[in-house]
């Protein structure tokens, strides 16, 4: 669910840099904020009890 979210987001804000809605340099935004999100849903992901 949570990366279909994030597909949805990067597809949106993708068209509105091809529709030249969005006029800034993209990728110079989005890519830390990836790796942030991968992060914190590799941190939170697993909170199952183990045992």
């Amino acid at each position: 669910m949570f990366f279909g979210i994030v597909l949805v987001i990067i597809g949106g804000l993708l068209l509105l840099h091809e529709m030249h809605i969005i006029h800034w340099s993209f990728w110079s935004y989005v890519w830390p904020v990836l790796i942030i999100a991968v992060g914190v849903k590799l941190m939170l992901g697993n909170k199952q009890p183990k045992g």
